[in-house]
């Protein structure tokens, strides 16, 4: 099974690599995407069920053509209170115009 990558209050840089997909998780099923962590070289899965995070990239995958897989972004949380929201940033000039209009 992959790796979870987990966002803390430090920033990580993403490279999107699937569209969303379900996995089963002790909760239930869960929608995830497949990163890779840029610094550190490490693939895994992202949840992305917090709606600060989802909303963000929804934004990036309306204004990519209906696709996330293939950008990065940069993410990280607010601050390192378990429900902090995330703070969302596309890396891709392409997306960055389209995410600030």
């Amino acid at each position: 099974m992959k790796e979870q990558i987990k966002i803390g209050d430090s920033l990580s840089v993403l490279q999107v690599l699937t569209e969303p997909y379900v996995i089963y998780t002790k909760y239930g099923y869960t929608p995830v995407i497949d990163v890779e962590e840029i610094h550190r070289g490490i693939s895994g899965y992202l949840v992305i069920t917090a709606s600060s995070l989802g909303d963000a990239l929804k934004n990036l995958q309306d204004g990519n053509g209906g696709k996330l897989s293939g950008i990065t972004i940069s993410v990280k949380k607010e601050s390192a209170a378990r429900m902090a929201r995330y703070i969302v940033e596309p890396q891709d000039l392409t997306c960055a115009v389209i995410a600030s209009v």
